[in-house]
């Protein structure tokens, strides 16, 4: 599409969006909301953008911005060729042989625009003098690719090189990956949804007992977050759009619940009475008869044992009565006589 179509196209509908050339867009607005949104570009000049252009377009972006243009068009006898390249970056993965040093062919580079290292970007590739060729800007969930020279022949032989369709195609899958870096929470907690730039007006929650449940974004429309709060299953939910995963969360069950620490007497007491606990407390000693107290806290204690002893105590008691009472018979009966 063309740069001066911005205005007339809806970007949320796109993954990821290549733009080459700064002289013909007319709303950059529109660009930074897709960035911001968590929209995905890679921004490269074209053969006829001018400093000012593109250092304002850089600048809009806040990458890395240019201070001067090195070189001349179709003019190969001022070259320069890469620097150096982190072959750590995910862009790379799988680009090149097992057990085989990583080396990429440098182009020669006649023409682009000479930028500097900036602090929150990531500098992918470097030239031999310092200065950014492939560089990538992080924001909260938006993320920037910045060439500084423009692939056509006017300024290098990069697209003749074999790593320019590998690296192109690397790139567009880099940044198109649906699967967002999940966050972890824990069982019961809320987590926040963004609601910008959603399109439609449902929400579909895939929760990891595979039951699904559905937001209406209508009663939602005054709200740029909403604090999803139904997560009292442990596992991995999915937050869907239009039939598009936008965020990813993992609930895990309370680390605390598994910690084998030993309490202190206090300490339980102190539990039992914050939880109002109304039953009855069975204290079990490691040389204790664990099977026989636990018998006994579900189904009381043998009371034989207790009722043998009253009747032995009630024997005696008749004993010793009746013994006493025989004693005052005959002492009646001698005096009687």
């Amino acid at each position: 599409r063309r740069l001066d179509q911005v205005s007339a196209m809806n970007l949320n509908n796109f993954d990821v969006v290549f733009i080459m050339g700064s002289e013909r867009i007319n709303n950059i607005a529109r660009v930074k909301e897709f960035v911001n949104n968590g929209g995905k570009i890679v921004f490269m000049p074209g053969t006829n953008s001018s400093l000012s252009n593109f250092q304002k377009l850089c600048q809009e972006l806040k990458v890395n911005v240019p201070t001067n243009i090195v070189g001349k068009l179709n003019d190969v006898s001022t070259k320069v060729s890469f620097g150096s390249v982190d072959y750590e970056h995910p862009i790379f993965v799988d680009l090149f042989q097992k057990n085989v040093k990583k080396q990429i062919e440098s182009p020669d580079i006649n023409y682009y625009f000479k930028t500097p290292v900036k602090s929150n970007s990531k500098t992918i590739i470097s030239l031999l003098d310092n200065s950014v060729f492939l560089s990538e800007t992080e924001f909260e969930n938006g993320k920037v690719i910045l060439f500084t020279s423009a692939p056509t022949f006017k300024c290098s032989n990069f697209p003749l090189k074999g790593i320019f369709a590998p690296l192109m195609n690397k790139l567009v899958f880099y940044l198109s990956a649906r699967n967002k870096e999940i966050k972890d929470y824990i069982v019961g907690q809320s987590f926040p949804i963004k609601l910008v730039s959603l399109l439609g007006n449902q929400l579909l929650i895939n929760k990891p007992n595979n039951n699904q449940e559905f937001i209406n974004l209508d009663s939602l429309k005054q709200m740029n977050y909403f604090d999803y709060k139904n997560t009292d299953i442990a596992g991995s939910y999915s937050i869907l759009n239009n039939n598009r995963i936008i965020e990813n969360a993992s609930f895990n069950t309370n680390p605390l619940e598994s910690r084998l620490g030993k309490m202190s007497d206090s300490e339980f007491d102190e539990y039992l009475n914050k939880i109002n606990f109304q039953g009855k407390l069975f204290t079990v000693q490691i040389n204790d008869d664990y099977k026989k107290l636990i018998y006994s806290s579900r189904f009381g204690s043998e009371l034989w044992r207790y009722f043998l002893l009253i009747a032995l105590l009630l024997a005696l008691v008749e004993m010793f009565i009746a013994r006493s009472s025989k004693k005052d018979l005959i002492g009646l009966d001698d005096k009687q006589k």
